[in-house]
């Protein structure tokens, strides 16, 4: 039942997401924002809460064990890597876009 359920909103998701972005204007850059703005970042910041969380998980399950800690450490430090990925990867866009559009 979940599967399905699953299923259902992805499918729901992706007919939807054209009416979306295109909803106010077909402009390119306008629909690159929208984009970013609606699909990207929320999933970037559910996909980093998730990792935070289950770095911390291995944190607290980790009981001193040093092989553990090392698998904590770098869960943590992944993290912020995909973070730091993450945001310069915005500010990429951002700055292409405000190059290329300057006269828009």
């Amino acid at each position: 039942m979940n599967k399905k359920l699953i299923s259902l909103f992805t499918s729901a998701l992706f007919l939807v997401m054209p009416a979306v972005l295109f909803a106010a204007a077909l402009d390119v850059k306008e629909s690159i924002n929208r984009l970013l703005n609606l699909v990207v970042w929320p999933v970037f910041i559910g996909a980093v809460v998730v990792m935070g969380v289950w770095a911390g998980f291995l944190f607290v399950t980790a009981q001193g064990d040093a092989s553990k800690l090392a698998t904590a450490r770098k869960a943590v430090l992944w993290t912020i890597i995909g973070v730091v990925v993450g945001i310069a990867a915005f500010s990429a866009v951002r700055i292409i876009g405000t190059v290329l559009f300057v006269g828009a």
